[in-house]
């Protein structure tokens, strides 16, 4: 445009500027600066008059708390999204309202300051972006609603329910052997004022570690054989920092049948299912020991008088992820408790016979029998209505949905599985999960003999961090993410973890299956099944180890279906327990295939990459972790923890725990109790030594505090004692690392 021309027509035209009809006209081509020159405006602007409506300015509006409050409800941020009401006005809102937000963005901001592994800082974005996603999809699928969702009526009763109801009320009654009744959920509305609580039922204890007593001839330990108890152990239960104890039962298999109830306080006071699904807390079951010891100075006044304290041991523990508790509802069996490879002062009783057919986890290792639940029952999120996308073909989609109508209609209580969801909100046939992959080369190079190498391979496997895809995906349904976006993310749930297992043992020539059932703690959960020869092993990649189908200690207590990269293996015996299965799948009568001869599998392209990339983690971020972890746990000892006693610390001892557990990861721990005794010895004679080694996967500090805090070594307040700590972090390819503690305390001896 011409704007000499336009200003020599405005004023030949000598228009009316008074005139409302030119209004606009002369706003728009009025002189900037006083002068007579009219210029066109440096923007375009479809509305001239905008500047009148602009009310307040962007940065007001930016610092509105009202507005603040409801971008971060819109974007389901977790301390605002359930929030239903909020004020009209800025002014009506409380000033705290932004505490818990902003102190959880400083702690998250403390930790990427802190972070010197830059591959984790990555791993970090990454899943901010895929849980970005996810949340997209959660999106789309909470507004598809059903008629039952929006109408709300009883159903119209029938001939087989009047049945069945008058067949209740005619069973006839055994009070020796009591039916327990199903409890009725409630919703998260009607918790506001009612208080909830983790109930934990313990009935009794398997092999406990007794108290050792030096034998001088062989310089080892042994248990004692006196009439005097050799162990008085109690469990402690802690949840949210909440603690509550058994009494105190005596010798190495205990009976207890005592009920504990702890106190659940959900984030933000909020119950309802999509915020209780991302609660992150464990809960803490630990076995200690009792010891009483006698502090009288004076033997003059020993008729008198009496001077005991009371002293625990930690023995060993268990811990529970709350999204656990809360998915199954209800925990109950008998768990393994997770022992230290290093309990000085403590051993085990002789097994009277023992044969090659026990597993590590029968004969060496303590169990617990339990129950636990919450109370009152919590109601889960209900399932999405979204029909996920699909690239697989309409044929394959319809025969798997008859194939899981007929499995669950003949056995509605066993885990059947044909499709996954993969990490982009597509549904994927489970098949297509499964592929050799090649396990890291400098896994496979520790050892020579197979054996070893698939103990060293579930190993790493199993140093991958666990987290529950409730709290990695809150509001979704279970995703299943390939190997390679398992080791980008670190993090994973079972199916992850079994399905990279699975593709190893595949890798290195082993007849392995992804085996899908129910197990305890976890539930619903997948295991690794191989088969060699006659013998079935089944393998938790979630601990790396390995049981005998036969072994009544397994944690797997149900097979429902067997998976590989050829087929799907629905489980149609009689039972479902794994010691009493046969594993011929090519028997018709106890296996049913999805891929048969009238419908062969068509050749489905796998999902997984061509090939894993490993890369070697930095030695100079593995010292720094070091050193940051042993600082961390320091610094809780002498201001969380203690902070009204003097911690002190014999740096001697600190020496000697950081040269004995650099040989720990070689041997994971294996036959490491005696030879740490002697190692020590020098140390007994002068002090009254308590101690044991720890060892879990690296996720974050916190986790690892709260591990340490949960054996209660802290606890110790005798007058003068000593602490000693050490930590060691072995590396493995992809920044996965293999966390070793040494704790202990020591009180110097009095002659």
């Amino acid at each position: 445009m011409d704007m000499d021309k336009l200003s020599k027509w405005l004023s030949n035209s000598r228009i009316d500027p008074n005139d409302p009809a030119n209004s606009e006209l002369v706003y728009l081509l009025r002189p900037k600066g006083g002068g007579d020159k009219i210029s066109a405006p440096d923007y375009f602007r479809l509305e001239q008059l905008q500047e009148e409506f602009n009310f307040s300015t962007d940065e007001e509006l930016a610092n509105d708390k009202r507005l603040q409050i409801l971008e971060l409800r819109e974007k389901e941020v977790m301390e605002f999204r359930n929030m239903k009401m909020v004020p009209a006005f800025s002014h009506e809102l409380s000033p705290d309202i932004f505490k818990e937000y902003n102190k959880r963005l400083d702690d998250e901001a403390k930790v990427k300051d802190t972070e010197s592994d830059s591959h984790r800082a990555v791993v970090t974005r990454f899943m901010q972006r895929v849980r970005e996603q996810v949340l997209e999809r959660k999106r789309a699928a909470a507004h598809q609603k059903s008629l039952q969702d929006i109408i709300v009526e009883d159903s119209v009763p029938n001939i087989a329910a009047i049945v069945l109801n008058l067949g209740n009320v005619l069973a006839p009654r055994r009070p020796l052997r009591p039916r327990r009744k199903e409890r009725k959920t409630v919703s998260g509305q009607n918790l506001q004022d009612r208080e909830v609580k983790i109930m934990i039922n313990i009935t009794r204890a398997y092999n406990v570690p007794c108290r050792a007593v030096k034998d001088h001839q062989s310089g080892e330990g042994r248990t004692s054989a006196s009439g005097e108890h050799k162990v008085r152990p109690f469990f402690e239960v802690m949840f949210q920092r909440e603690k509550k104890t058994t009494s105190v039962a005596e010798g190495p298999n205990p009976s207890w049948n005592e009920e504990l109830n702890l106190p659940f306080r959900a984030p933000n006071n909020d119950y309802s299912s999509t915020n209780l699904q991302t609660v992150n807390d464990s809960l803490y079951i630990n076995l200690f020991d009792e010891h009483v010891t006698d502090v009288l100075q004076d033997d003059r006044q020993r008729g008198r008088e009496v001077h005991r304290r009371l002293d625990k041991k930690w023995l060993g523990g268990i811990q529970i992820p709350f999204a656990t508790l809360y998915s199954d509802g209800v925990i109950e069996g008998t768990f393994r408790l997770e022992s230290p490879a290093v309990l000085l002062g403590y051993s085990r009783e002789k097994a009277k016979k023992k044969t090659a057919e026990d597993s590590a986890a029968s004969a060496d290792n303590t169990h617990v029998s339990m129950f636990i639940t919450v109370e009152p029952s919590l109601g889960m999120a209900p399932d999405l209505k979204e029909t996920f996308e699909s690239n697989e073909s309409e044929e394959l989609l319809n025969a798997a949905a008859k194939y899981m109508e007929q499995l669950e209609k003949s056995f509605p209580n066993r885990n059947f599985t044909t499709a996954a969801i993969d990490i982009n909100g597509k549904t994927v046939f489970v098949t297509k999960y499964f592929k050799p992959l090649a396990p890291p080369p400098t896994v496979l190079e520790l050892a020579t003999d197979l054996k070893t190498q698939l103990e060293n391979v579930a190993r790493y496997v199993s140093l991958i961090p666990y987290i529950s895809d409730s709290v990695t995906f809150p509001g979704m349904c279970d995703i299943w993410s390939t190997c390679d976006q398992f080791l980008q993310m670190l993090t994973g749930d079972e199916e992850e973890h079994a399905v990279l297992l699975t593709n190893y043992f595949l890798y290195l020539q082993q007849d392995a299956y992804l085996c899908v059932g129910t197990a305890i703690p976890e539930g619903i959960t997948a295991y690794t099944l191989v088969k060699d020869g006659k013998d079935v092993w089944i393998w938790n990649a979630m601990k790396g180890e390995k049981y005998k189908s036969t072994d009544i200690f397994s944690p797997l207590k149900s097979i429902g279906c067997l998976i590989n990269d050829k087929n799907i293996w629905g489980n149609i015996q009689k039972f479902n327990q794994p010691s009493r299965m046969t594993f011929d799948t090519n028997n018709a009568k106890a296996w049913k295939p999805f891929f048969t001869s009238s419908f062969p599998n068509p050749g489905l392209p796998t999902v997984q990459p061509e090939n894993l990339l490993y890369f070697e983690t930095d030695r100079e971020s593995v010292r720094d972790l070091q050193e940051r972890i042993e600082q961390y746990l320091k610094d809780k000892f002498e201001k969380s923890w203690r902070p009204r006693d003097v911690t002190r610390w014999n740096r001697n001892n600190m020496q000697t725990f950081r040269h004995l557990l650099t040989g720990l990861e070689s041997t994971k721990g294996k036959e490491a109790n005696n030879l740490h005794s002697r190692e020590l010895e020098n140390v007994a004679s002068n002090y009254k030594l308590s101690g044991f080694t720890l060892n879990m996967p690296y996720t974050d500090n916190e986790s690892i505090a709260n591990t340490v805090y949960a054996t209660g070594v802290w606890e110790n307040d005798t007058p003068g004692v000593e602490f000693a700590l050490a930590v060691h972090v072995h590396p493995y390819p992809n920044s996965v690392y293999s966390i070793w503690i040494y704790v202990a305390s020591l009180e110097r001896l009095r002659y």
